[in-house]
């Protein structure tokens, strides 16, 4: 369940610690520097609980939306580390910079080639969760998502 676990925000609704009785397998901690208006380390500070919270894992969902840039995605990531995190997860990617993706790419220890067969698995998961969010995705993003799954990118559906 990705949440934001800020004080007075989604940590005090009543629905996250229900949620965490079951049904959860784990948290994403919405940790944002840019939106938030706080240095990275203030934004983990705030946001990020570490690598546990309410006896589940946690990952930190860091910021790569809004021009932050990849130097900050880069300290993002190196923050995440430090505090333990075992991963995390980048919102949002639909609307990163090339530069900012390639940060992400590149900021693990060691760099893997991509698997295709891995990556279309995990985009299926991704939106069969139905957490995907391609309401506002560009008619050129939404044709290479129709590609990804064999759909006709001419098709009404992939417009």
């Amino acid at each position: 369940m990705c949440a934001d676990l800020r004080l007075g925000r989604s940590l005090d609704v009543p629905f996250v610690r229900e949620a965490a009785r079951g049904g959860v397998d784990g948290w994403m901690a919405m940790v944002y520097p840019k939106a938030f208006g706080r240095t990275v380390t203030a934004s983990f500070d705030a946001a990020y609980p570490g690598p546990v919270y309410l006896g589940l894992p946690c990952a930190p969902v860091i910021q790569t939306y809004d021009a932050i840039g990849a130097p900050a995605v880069l300290t993002q990531v190196d923050e995440a580390r430090r505090r333990g995190a075992e991963s995390l997860s980048i919102y949002v990617v639909e609307t990163a910079s090339d530069e900012e993706l390639r940060a992400v790419a590149t900021a693990h220890d060691e760099v893997v080639p991509a698997d295709p067969c891995v990556l279309q698995a995990a985009a299926l998961a991704y939106l069969r969760g139905a957490i995907a969010i391609l309401d506002h995705g560009t008619p050129a993003e939404l044709r290479m998502w129709a590609e990804l799954f064999g759909g006709d990118p001419g098709s009404t559906a992939a417009r």
